[in-house]
């Protein structure tokens, strides 16, 4: 569980660009609600909220322009994000509630165009500072995972995930993400 002061911190310094890995159900599709951000409306969120692991994406994508607080990873464009399949991986079990963000603030859908900078690091280190502990930080895919190893090894936990992205169907990409977690 998260202190509420050190949530509301998170929320007015990170707000518009991370979020937490806690999502409405799915509706009538595997994608439907991905984007609703009602469950944020709940005064008592904070509890649910798990600051035990931090998911770390490269950047975000450049189809959100929306400033809404907790939008980053709770996509609205549903034909071409897959933010989906990381709520079903993580439904219901101890990661639910864990927050992410990005390295870097570049909005860019070519990960081949993003670079991982000193500076971001130092940033990145100082936002997950916030969350008192020191959390198991879940790199979403290579580049982030091979920046994270390079700056942050033996400070902390550090474990590789596939991208949400990737090509696989939700059930594999669940399956592929609690095998790749189930040391920590």
């Amino acid at each position: 569980m998260l202190d509420l002061e050190i949530y509301k911190q998170i929320k007015k310094k990170y707000g518009k660009s991370a979020s937490w890995a806690i999502w409405e159900d799915a509706g009538d599709t595997p994608k439907s609600n991905i984007g609703d951000l009602s469950i944020f409306n709940d005064k008592e969120i904070y509890k649910k909220l798990n600051p035990h692991y931090v998911f770390v994406g490269l950047n975000p994508s450049v189809q959100e322009t929306n400033e809404e607080t907790w939008r980053n990873f709770h996509s609205l464009d549903n034909k071409r994000q897959n933010d989906y399949k990381l709520r079903y991986a993580l439904k219901d079990t101890k990661y639910w509630g864990a927050y992410i963000t990005d390295l870097n603030a570049t909005k860019e859908t070519d990960s081949t165009k993003v670079f991982v900078s000193d500076d971001d690091i130092k940033s990145f280190k100082k936002e997950i500072a916030l969350l008192e502990k020191k959390p198991v930080l879940v790199a979403l895919g290579d580049k982030v995972y091979n920046a994270l190893v390079r700056c942050l090894q033996g400070e902390f936990i550090i474990v590789k995930i596939k991208h949400f992205s990737c090509y696989i169907s939700k059930e594999q990409y669940r399956k592929s993400v609690l095998e790749d977690l189930s040391g920590v």
